[in-house]
């Protein structure tokens, strides 16, 4: 609720959501929660194919840390995240949203080959097959 209320402030040109996420980059560079939350508002601001560009952006430059998720931990029965997991997971929905059905079927295959385990994305893509009868 809180993250909603900050995006419609992110509205205006200089809105306190951009002094946020100026301090975010700054206190923690490089990171994906605050490129998540640069895309939030990309989102909000209408500005979805910029969106899009800026997801996929993080998605080509984060393939090593998909490998990297994968070296087995210390702790072998927590789940595997990687840091990419849910900007992809953005994606699909951004493009499901948008009505890119067939892109997001394709991006959301491609996730479940890399995250395999994850039973969101597969119910995603069974709630996708079963509204467009596929």
């Amino acid at each position: 609720m809180y993250v909603l209320r900050i995006l419609v402030w992110s509205r205006a040109k200089s809105s306190p959501f951009q002094q946020c996420i100026a301090q975010l980059d700054v206190k923690f560079p490089g990171s994906p929660r605050v490129d998540k939350l640069r895309g939030l508002r990309l989102e909000a601001l209408g500005k979805y194919d910029d969106a899009l560009t800026l997801y996929n952006a993080l998605l080509e430059a984060d393939l090593t840390n998909v490998v990297r998720a994968y070296i087995p931990s210390v702790f072998p029965r927590s789940p595997i995240f990687a840091p990419s997991q849910p900007i992809w997971k953005r994606k699909i929905s951004l493009l499901r949203s948008l009505g890119r059905i067939h892109q997001a079927t394709e991006s959301l295959v491609k996730y479940l080959d890399t995250f395999y385990g994850d039973p969101e994305g597969w119910l995603e893509l069974a709630d996708i097959y079963t509204s467009n009868a596929q």
